[in-house]
């Protein structure tokens, strides 16, 4: 007949040798055992945080300049699309729409300033996590960029991948 024992965090019963309690989870163990993996836990998630920053930061950087040059030139841009005998089919289609030039100048610019916030705002997101602070705040920023740059798809998957990883890596950060 086994022996039983009690879990000292729960106080449940568990069978003599068991390391951990089948209930809660708690190390029943060799208390070393359970710093090697908290340590472990850190330097995975300290891993995590660099791949899900450089993946911030791949969609970030570009959708800043990227945002940038849209909305510096979008008067030019729209005065072009209106004016240019080449794309008279496309102003014919804007003009059925109801747009005039300087409506689509600010909506061109308009299109730029969400590029320059999302991608700041995930630089913001890559910084604090390659500095291990603010967890939540990190997170959240993560994930506001990646809505904000739904803009381009590419930016929304990376942006869903580097929240997921900042999740996961929740013990290498300070707070």
């Amino acid at each position: 007949m086994e022996d039983i024992n009690f879990c000292p965090a729960c106080g449940k019963n568990v069978p003599s040798g068991t390391t951990y309690c089948p209930v809660c989870g708690c190390c029943l163990g060799d208390p070393g055992s359970e710093i090697r993996e908290e340590a472990a836990e850190k330097r995975m998630g300290a891993e995590r945080i660099t791949i899900a920053a450089v993946l911030i930061l791949m969609y970030s950087i570009p959708m800043v300049l990227v945002g940038i040059w849209t909305f510096v030139s979008a008067g030019s841009a729209s005065n072009t699309l209106f004016n240019d005998p080449n794309f008279s089919w496309y102003a014919d289609m804007l003009i059925s729409y109801g747009y005039t030039a300087s409506s689509l100048t600010s909506l061109i610019e308009a299109v730029g300033l969400m590029a320059i916030v999302a991608g700041s705002v995930g630089v913001a997101a890559a910084v604090l996590a390659l500095t291990r602070r603010l967890w939540i705040i990190a997170m959240m920023l993560c994930m506001l960029s990646a809505i904000i740059g739904t803009v381009t798809l590419f930016g929304l998957i990376l942006g869903l991948i580097a929240f997921w990883m900042l999740y996961r890596a929740r013990p290498a950060f300070e707070n």
